[in-house]
């Protein structure tokens, strides 16, 4: 509670706020389903949610999963994992904001986690100026 709280008196001030709903790290391989919690301060402050899809891709262009933190890594055995494995292109997309009115943070929730996993499902473009190394 006291975290949305913070949240939603950030996105009063008009600040952004990025959280990361599905509350754990994954390999990557599938969208695990979002926690609703924190998407409650958006709809308390009727301010649209930006999904974004992010994914890694080795040299070749295929999905990665050196970056993938799990399984209890250390921090510092990510780090090595992602150094040892060369080049890693991360790619992000942006789907249309998705408004709150009307919603329940479930609802939200859901929405977003569909949208992601629907992008995710079509291998998004990578986009120069968003390319990273």
């Amino acid at each position: 509670m006291r975290v949305k709280n913070r949240i939603a008196a950030l996105l009063l001030e008009g600040r952004n706020i990025a959280i990361f709903p599905e509350g754990t790290t994954s390999d990557g391989t599938r969208v695990l389903p979002f926690r609703s919690g924190l998407l409650q301060a958006a709809v308390d402050c009727t301010r649209p949610v930006q999904a974004v899809a992010i994914a890694y891709y080795d040299e070749d262009g295929n999905p990665s999963a050196d970056a993938a933190f799990i399984d209890g890594m250390t921090l510092w055995q990510s780090i090595c994992a992602i150094c040892r494995s060369g080049r890693i292109t991360v790619r992000l997309a942006f789907a249309a904001p998705l408004a709150p009115a009307g919603r329940s943070r479930k609802e939200l929730a859901r929405e977003a986690r569909d949208t992601i996993a629907a992008i995710l499902a079509r291998r998004p473009a990578l986009h120069p100026a968003l390319e990273t190394h």
